[in-house]
């Protein structure tokens, strides 16, 4: 629940200054989180039990800064960006020119003397190492995972693992089975469509025309995205499945033999997804099962998901 709330939150706040109030909020209510974010910038400060103030937005002059924390008489000032470059350092050095200085930005720039320079990546990846985080109470953490999840998005940050490219063919050969089972789906008329874009960086699959009795015309995706976690999926997109989209549940507590609960996300492609089941993928993927197997289960899944869905099509 918080993971989702997090991610919700990363598609409306979103910009710099939303940013900042959300780790202001998040070193309000997690005091962890808070030493978590001073000493990242500050190592000698291990103790804030004598913190005075942690202040979001501190105006001083003609200056104000992001955050202005003081601890036993001696200011901290931190100034936040994500892709704004104007970066006020000789102002803010004239305007605070004892306090010790933090600048963290989602971009590098060349080290600034007196200044501690961070990148939101490295904060990023900091939460996420940091061995304090792994022994505090299971809510404080959940709420800085849920936080780490909300900076990925916020900040597009790209998390990249060991690559190893050795079946590369058998995507290749999925895409054709996908075009195969979609132009020929039993009680509907259908065809690719080609005038649409069916590959992203994180999804590889095939749009398709989809006509039944005197409902209308509609255009679901089927194939197989690959972030994180990897599995087949069927989407019925906000612009061109209309008709579904508008009157689907936004979350559904029921999945059907083959699928997940299906559900509509808002993010870069809204839809309504089905997602195959955990133990067909798992089927679909095994050795042991051959290419007759695998063009019935995916013939299955999808023949499940239309039934589901045409009720709301076709009324």
């Amino acid at each position: 629940m918080v993971s989702y709330f997090f991610e919700n939150l990363s598609r409306r706040f979103s910009n710099e200054n939303d940013l900042s109030d959300v780790t202001w909020v998040m070193a309000e209510s997690v005091p962890i989180f808070r030493q978590l974010f001073v000493k990242f910038f500050f190592k000698e400060v291990s103790d804030l039990s004598k913190l005075e103030i942690f202040r979001r937005e501190h105006m001083e002059g003609t200056n104000r800064v992001d955050f202005y924390i003081k601890i036993e008489g001696q200011e901290f000032v931190i100034e936040c960006k994500v892709m704004d470059r104007n970066q006020h350092f000789i102002e803010y050095k004239e305007q605070w020119p004892k306090a010790r200085h933090g600048y963290i930005s989602n971009y590098a720039i060349d080290p600034e003397p007196n200044f501690e320079m961070r990148t939101w990546e490295e904060f990023s990846k900091y939460l996420k190492s940091n061995k304090d985080v792994a022994t505090i109470d299971a809510s404080s953490r959940e709420f800085i995972h849920g936080y780490g999840s909300y900076l990925k998005k916020v900040c597009s940050i790209i998390e990249l693992k060991k690559i190893m490219i050795n079946n590369l063919s058998a995507l290749y050969h999925f895409n054709l089975l996908v075009k195969k089972i979609v132009q020929s789906i039993a009680g509907y008329k259908s065809h690719v469509h080609n005038a649409s874009k069916p590959f992203e960086e994180n999804r590889s699959g095939r749009f398709f025309c989809l006509q039944r009795d005197n409902g209308p015309t509609i255009y679901p995706w089927l194939g197989v995205y690959y972030t994180e976690t990897v599995g087949i999926f069927m989407g019925f997109d906000k612009g061109w499945c209309k008709a579904i989209f508008d009157v689907m549940p936004e979350q559904s507590t029921v999945g059907g033999q083959h699928f997940k609960a299906p559900y509509k996300d808002y993010e870069e492609f809204p839809a309504v997804w089905f997602e195959l089941k955990e133990e067909y993928f798992e089927l679909f993927n095994s050795e042991e099962t051959t290419l007759e197997q695998q063009e019935a289960l995916l013939r299955g899944f999808v023949q499940e998901v239309l039934a589901t869905v045409s009720p709301y099509w076709l009324r």
